[in-house]
């Protein structure tokens, strides 16, 4: 249901990545939330057990995205959640 509310899904990315709440803020500022994002996307790969450059791929390669998404989606991985730093 989180995935569906626009802003809301963005605390969902970083509840899945390990990442603390307050980075949301850090995703309001401009040029900042590129990296945000690429750490994001890095993140959650490294959870579900894929290498981190696999998020570079899905954040900033526009035909690689998709593939990888698909991939990191329907691929046989395990999520391992990590405690969020404070």
């Amino acid at each position: 249901m989180w995935a569906l509310i626009p802003i809301a899904n963005l605390f969902l990315l970083l509840k899945l990545a390990g990442k603390p709440m307050w980075w949301f803020v850090l995703m309001l500022i401009p040029i900042v939330n590129f990296v945000i994002i690429i750490l994001l996307w890095m993140g959650i790969c490294e959870q579900l057990g894929k290498p981190g450059w696999w998020g570079i791929m899905i954040a900033l390669v526009p035909v690689a995205n998709l593939v990888f998404f698909l991939m990191l989606v329907f691929g046989q991985t395990t999520y391992t959640p990590k405690a969020a730093a404070a």
